[in-house]
């Protein structure tokens, strides 16, 4: 009996121990998260900037190629960054849906712990 008690106790404290490898992780996860949005709005800005000042440029030079094509490598530049961007964001989407399945799991497992336990006692 008490062997039993002992091992449900070990379960617990592992399954108490990757809950919080779990919450860690999230907090992580989350903070990336805050990180990719400010990263996002500036990007948004830069290219709002960008847009603007193409719009003026196109208006009084027209006739100049040289900064035309300037500006559209510019634009190329910001397209690029904006991919990598998006890349980042589905690289961040695909981790967190695999957290929330892992919490699942380990929510599913601390409730079936949890009715052993109330069994056991």
């Amino acid at each position: 009996m008490r062997e039993r008690y002992t091992t449900y106790e070990r379960k617990f404290v592992t399954l108490r121990e990757r809950y919080a490898t779990f919450e860690r992780e999230f907090l992580t996860l989350r903070e990336r998260y805050a990180t990719f949005e400010r990263e996002f709005v500036t990007l948004r800005e830069r290219y709002a900037t960008f847009e603007r000042e193409f719009v003026t440029l196109r208006g009084r030079y027209a006739t100049l190629g040289l900064e035309f094509v300037t500006l559209r490598e510019r634009y190329a530049t910001l397209g690029v960054e904006f991919v990598t961007l998006r890349g980042r964001y589905a690289t961040f989407e695909r981790e967190f849906l695999t957290l929330r399945e892992r919490y699942v799991t380990f929510e599913r497992e601390f409730v079936t712990l949890r009715e052993r336990y109330a069994t056991f006692i």
